[in-house]
C-alpha cells in the first residue's frame, strides 16, 4: 500500500510538471490578447489590389472629365470592364477555395449564401437577460451562474422527484461475467494514429488549447504523454485538471429568456480526449470480442446505425404484419437520460461485466468529482467580454461532450431489453437513449395488455436506473395495410398517464406513418432538397462544377440518402419526385436548358440517382444482415445456374416486399455472377458502388430489366 501510495504521488507529480511546463509554453507562443468586436461588411474576397486598381480607374476618369479627354475616358471604360471581370474572377476564387476546403460544407455554403442575400445571422446565443420567475437578470456574471446552477441541480430538481420507484425487485438480467478486462498498454505509434485521426478544430476546453497545436507539436507530445497515460492506467488515476468542463449554452427554441430552452454544449481539454480515446478503443474491443453489447442497442456501435436500428425494427413490424397479427409501436422518449446516469449504478454495472481492479479505479476517478462551469460571451461597447461561473461538481450523467460517454451509457441500459415479457430479438430497437417497443397480437385487447405489461417492466427497469420517461412525449401508434381501416382506438397508460395514439410521427429521423407509405417522409426530403437547390442556383454563377458537386452532396445527396432503403418502399409517384429535383440540380451545376436529358450527366458527375441509391442501400443492408438466408443451391447437389442466389423469402402480402431485406436479397440475386464470390464486403461495397454509377436508373424496374 506505501508504494503505491509512492506511485499514485510519483505519477500525479509527473502529470502536473508535463501538464504545467506545456501550459507556459502554450501561453508564451500564444498569448491572450483583447479583442474588439467590429461588424465587418467588408467582402472577404475584395483584395487590396483591387482597391488600389478601383481608385485608379476613378482618379482617371476624374481626370478623363475634368479635361474632356475622350481618349482617356475610353481607356477609363476598358479598365472598368477589366475590373469587373477581376472581381468576379476573385469571387469565384475565394467562394471555391472556402467550400472546398471547408469541414462542414453545408455551413460554410449558408455563411456565403447569407451574405449574399445580405441576410444576417441570428444572435441568440448571445444571452444578454435572463428570466427566473418575475426577476429579469441582465448581469453576465449572475446569469453564467444561474446556468450552471439550472444545469447542476437538474436531475435534482426535475428527475429525482418524478420517477417512480417499485419495492418487488426485477429479475436479474445483467448476465455476469466470469472473466476479466485485461487494459493493453499504449505505444507510440497507436498514440500518433488516434492524434491525427482527430478532426481539425478549433474549439477548445477551459485550457484554450486546440487539436491542432497539438497535431503539430506531435512529435515532441507523444513521449511523455505516452508514459502518463499508461501511467494512469496502472494507478487507476485519472488526473484532476482534466476533469473540468466549459459549458456554452446554446439556444434550441422557444423564448430566448428561458433557462430551460438552452442545451449544454460542452467543451472538455483535448488532453483529456486523448486519454479516453485510448481506453475507449480498448472497452469497445473487449465488448465487441465478448459479444457484452445488447443485439438491439445500435446506437455507438461499429456496423450499426440509425438507419439500420429503423430498418430492423420496420421488417420486424412489417413481418407481424404478413403473419396476420394485430401490430403497434410505443416510441419512447427518455427526459435528459445522459445527465440522469448515476456513477455509482454504472460502475456496478462495469463492474458485472468484467471491468475490474486498476481499471474500475481509472474509470471511477473519470466519472467522479468532475466539476464545470459555464462561459458566456457578451459584447459591449465593440468588446467582446467573457464571464464565467463558479466551479461546480457534477453530481450525475455520464460526461457531456466526451468520447467515453456514448460507450458508457450504452452500458448502463444493458439488459433493459431482457425484462420485456415473451423476450426475443426483435421486440425492442434502441438507439442510444432511443426506445421502440414492438407489440403484436391478435387483437386489440391483447396489444393493450402486452403494452401495459411491458411498459410496467421497462419503467422499473429505468427507475432503478434513475431514468425518467417523458410522459408527454412518448406516443404509440397501429401500423396496418390501407386495405385494413376497421382499426380500433388502443387505451395504454404509462405509470397513470394515456399515451397519445398517433398517426405519423417522427422516428430516428424519419416521419413514419400507419401504413408505411412514407409520404409525408417524401414531402419532408423533398422541402430540404429545394432548400439544397436554391444554394445551388446561387453559387452556380460563381463556383466550379466540382465545388457545386460538394455543395449537392452535402445538401441534397445527404437527405435523400439518409434511410432511403427504408422510405424507398414507398411509391414510384414519391420517388419520382426526388428524381427531378435531383434532374433539377443536375442541369442548374452544368447550366443545362431545362428540357434537356440529363440521365447520362449522373454518371459523369458520379452521382447516384435516388432509384440507383435505394438498389444500393438494400444490397448493402441484405449482404451485411441477411448471412443466415439461405442459398438456392443449399437444396441440391446440381451445378445449376442460380444455385448462388438467396431464396426469396414467401410471403402472403404484397406488403411484405417493403421490406429492406426482401428488397437486398432481390436485387443481389440480379447482380451480374461477379458479385457472387465476393466475400470481403469492402471490396463489395466499391465494386458495387462503381457498378451502381454506371447505371443511372429512373426506376427499380429498369434494374432488374438491364440485368
Amino acid at each position: 500500500q506505501l508504494l503505491l501510495i509512492l506511485f499514485i504521488f510519483i505519477f500525479t507529480f509527473f502529470f502536473y510538471t508535463f501538464y504545467n511546463t506545456f501550459m507556459y509554453c502554450f501561453d508564451i507562443c500564444f498569448p491572450l490578447v483583447k479583442t474588439r468586436h467590429f461588424e465587418n461588411d467588408m467582402l472577404p474576397w475584395f483584395s487590396n489590389e483591387l482597391r488600389y486598381e478601383r481608385q485608379n480607374i476613378i482618379e482617371l476618369n476624374n481626370l478623363g472629365r475634368l479635361t474632356k479627354n475622350n481618349e482617356l475616358l475610353k481607356v477609363t471604360r476598358k479598365l472598368n470592364r477589366d475590373f469587373k471581370s477581376n472581381i468576379s474572377k476573385a469571387k469565384k476564387e475565394y467562394v471555391n477555395n472556402k467550400i472546398s476546403c471547408s469541414s462542414n460544407i453545408s455551413k460554410t455554403t449558408w455563411k456565403i449564401l447569407n451574405r449574399e442575400i445580405g441576410s444576417k445571422n441570428s444572435t441568440r446565443n448571445n444571452i444578454d437577460k435572463i428570466h427566473i420567475g418575475d426577476v429579469v437578470h441582465t448581469n453576465p456574471s449572475i446569469i453564467s451562474n444561474l446556468f450552471n446552477d439550472y444545469y447542476i441541480n437538474l436531475v435534482d430538481n426535475e428527475i429525482i422527484p418524478k420517477v417512480t420507484h417499485n419495492s418487488m425487485p426485477l429479475p436479474d438480467t445483467s448476465l455476469k461475467q466470469s472473466g476479466k478486462f485485461m487494459c493493453e498498454p499504449v505505444n507510440e505509434a497507436e498514440l500518433l494514429k488516434i492524434i491525427m485521426a482527430f478532426e481539425n478544430k478549433f474549439s477548445t476546453g477551459y485550457d484554450g488549447v486546440p487539436i491542432i497545436v497539438i497535431k503539430h507539436a506531435k512529435d515532441y507530445l507523444v513521449k511523455p504523454l505516452v508514459h502518463l497515460i499508461n501511467s494512469s492506467f496502472i494507478s487507476g488515476i485519472f488526473p484532476e485538471k482534466l476533469k473540468i468542463a466549459k459549458i456554452r449554452p446554446m439556444h434550441k427554441k422557444g423564448c430566448i429568456t428561458d433557462i430551460s430552452n438552452y442545451r449544454p454544449l460542452a467543451l472538455l481539454p483535448v488532453i483529456s480526449k486523448i486519454y479516453e480515446k485510448v481506453m475507449h478503443n480498448r472497452l469497445v474491443r473487449y465488448f465487441d470480442g465478448k459479444k457484452l453489447f445488447d443485439s438491439e442497442q445500435h446506437g455507438f456501435r461499429h456496423g450499426h446505425s440509425v438507419t439500420t436500428a429503423a430498418a430492423d425494427y420496420i421488417d420486424s413490424i412489417i413481418n407481424s404484419i404478413d403473419q396476420g397479427e394485430k401490430v403497434a409501436g410505443v416510441l419512447m422518449d427518455l427526459h435528459k437520460a445522459f445527465d440522469s446516469v448515476s456513477p455509482l449504478i454504472l460502475l456496478d454495472i462495469l463492474s458485472d461485466l468484467g471491468i475490474r481492479g486498476p481499471v474500475l479505479k481509472w474509470l471511477c476517478s473519470y466519472l467522479i468529482d468532475r466539476q464545470q462551469f459555464v462561459e458566456l460571451f457578451t459584447v459591449n461597447n465593440h468588446n467582446v467580454v467573457s464571464s464565467k461561473s463558479k466551479l461546480k461538481t457534477v453530481k450525475y450523467g455520464v460526461p457531456q461532450g466526451s468520447i467515453l460517454g456514448p460507450i458508457l451509457f450504452i452500458c448502463y441500459l444493458r439488459g433493459l431489453p431482457r425484462v420485456i415479457l415473451n423476450y426475443t430479438f426483435k421486440n425492442i430497437c434502441m438507439f442510444a437513449d432511443d426506445i421502440n417497443l414492438l407489440i403484436k397480437g391478435k387483437s386489440p385487447f391483447d396489444l393493450e395488455t402486452s403494452a401495459i405489461a411491458n411498459l410496467a417492466k421497462i419503467l422499473h427497469f429505468l427507475a432503478d436506473h434513475n431514468i425518467l420517461v417523458n410522459k408527454s412525449k412518448t406516443k404509440v401508434m397501429q401500423f396496418f395495410t390501407k386495405a385494413n381501416n376497421n382499426i380500433i382506438p388502443l387505451h395504454i397508460h404509462l405509470d397513470g398517464t394515456k399515451i397519445e395514439e398517433v398517426s405519423e410521427t417522427k422516428f430516428l429521423g424519419l416521419v413514419v406513418d400507419n401504413n408505411l407509405s412514407w409520404d409525408q417522409h417524401v414531402d419532408y426530403v423533398a422541402k430540404k432538397v429545394s432548400s439544397g437547390l436554391f444554394a445551388l442556383y446561387k453559387l452556380a454563377k460563381f463556383c466550379t462544377v466540382d465545388t457545386l458537386r460538394l455543395v449537392y452532396f452535402a445538401h441534397i445527396h445527404s437527405n435523400i440518402s439518409f434511410g432511403l432503403s427504408i422510405y424507398g418502399a414507398t411509391s414510384k409517384k414519391n420517388l419520382d419526385r426526388l428524381l427531378i429535383l435531383q434532374k433539377r440540380a443536375i442541369r442548374t451545376m452544368l447550366q443545362l436548358p431545362s428540357q434537356s436529358s440529363v440521365k447520362e450527366e449522373f454518371s459523369n458527375l458520379n452521382i447516384m440517382t435516388v432509384y440507383s441509391c435505394y438498389i444500393y442501400q438494400c444490397i448493402l443492408y441484405a449482404k451485411q444482415n441477411c448471412k443466415s438466408t439461405l442459398l438456392l443451391g443449399n437444396n441440391h447437389s446440381y451445378e445449376t445456374r442460380n444455385r448462388n442466389n438467396f431464396m426469396i423469402p414467401s410471403h402472403k402480402l404484397k406488403f411484405f416486399e417493403k421490406k429492406t431485406s426482401y428488397v437486398g436479397i432481390k436485387c443481389i440475386n440480379r447482380l451480374p455472377s461477379v458479385f457472387k464470390n465476393v466475400t470481403n464486403y469492402d471490396k463489395f461495397t466499391n465494386m458495387l458502388k462503381s457498378y451502381m454509377l454506371s447505371k443511372p436508373l429512373y426506376s427499380v424496374e429498369e434494374f432488374f430489366e438491364q440485368m
